[in-house]
């Protein structure tokens, strides 16, 4: 039996499962297919895999493994659970582990939501990547285009929790790009295409990170001005006291080059390769 052939009676499921379109059913049953064969972990698969399996199918697993969630959390977020949601610490600080925000990164998948890329075989990196970073370009496009929810204090609440929401979701996105920068850092000797989709994903990471970062920031800084409403109304001593030090802290933090000491801290952002060095 030639490689192809071999290959071909292994994936056999893999392919029933892509053409009944069960994505999940098709990551698994092709991680039980490396498990069986490990010179899969070992070669640049895109290229094996379309010759054996066809482009589309390739593609539909490809976009499989991009589009695969995490197993510990709900779209990257988890809970704080020192502040039980409430963003609150003791009664008149904020919870600086969850940034006031009631919610932090998950910590298996960087509060990006998806599968790590640790999950899949090193030869699939550089084409999941590429696919799930293109998928983080569509939802920052749509991110961006949503308005700056104004401090105002008629309706305080709902305008804290789209500040919130809005926060958490773009720091969902910088999370998925963080993870997308480890891998272009770690397969740094990738060659051929690998090293084309990887230089692909580092491009246009360069050019979301700034603007995602930016309108944190700007999100940050209505977070800061809403309390700093709420402190010159407040007649409560505590409620004051709250109002006062949310106002400083946001304040600060929206000012900080990389977020770090917070919950919107992603350490592979921190210094994003400029280029995928050259083998």
């Amino acid at each position: 039996m030639n490689i192809d052939a071999k290959l071909k009676s292994i994936l056999q499921a893999v392919m029933r499962a892509v053409d009944s379109e069960r994505e999940k059913d098709a990551v698994h049953l092709f991680m039980q297919a490396v498990a069986h064969d490990p010179t899969l972990n070992q070669v640049d698969l895109p290229p094996v895999l379309t010759k054996v399996l066809g482009k589309s199918r390739t593609e539909f697993l490809i976009q499989a493994f991009a589009e695969l969630p995490c197993m510990g959390c709900s779209r990257g977020i988890w809970l704080c659970d020192d502040c039980h949601g409430s963003g609150i610490s003791g009664e008149t600080s904020v919870c600086e582990k969850c940034t006031g925000l009631g919610a932090g990164n998950c910590g298996f998948c960087a509060g990006s939501g998806w599968i790590t890329y640790n999950y899949m075989p090193p030869g699939l990196r550089p084409a999941v990547v590429l696919s799930r970073t293109r998928l983080v370009i569509a939802e920052a496009r749509t991110l961006l285009e949503l308005p700056l929810p104004e401090a105002d204090l008629a309706g305080r609440a709902t305008v804290r929790k789209k500040l919130v929401k809005q926060i958490l979701a773009h720091n969902r996105l910088l999370g998925a790009l963080g993870n997308a920068m480890e891998v272009v850092k770690r397969q740094s000797e990738s060659t051929g295409a690998a090293k084309a989709m990887l230089e692909q994903v580092r491009a246009v990471g360069a050019k979301a990170v700034p603007r995602l970062e930016k309108r944190v920031r700007s999100l940050l800084g209505q977070l800061a001005v809403l309390a700093k409403l709420e402190a010159d109304q407040a007649t409560d001593v505590d409620e004051k006291k709250l109002a006062v030090r949310r106002a400083k802290y946001y304040a600060t933090i929206m000012k900080s080059s990389d977020f770090k000491g917070t919950s919107l801290f992603h350490l592979h952002l921190k210094r994003p390769p400029k280029t995928v060095p050259r083998t």
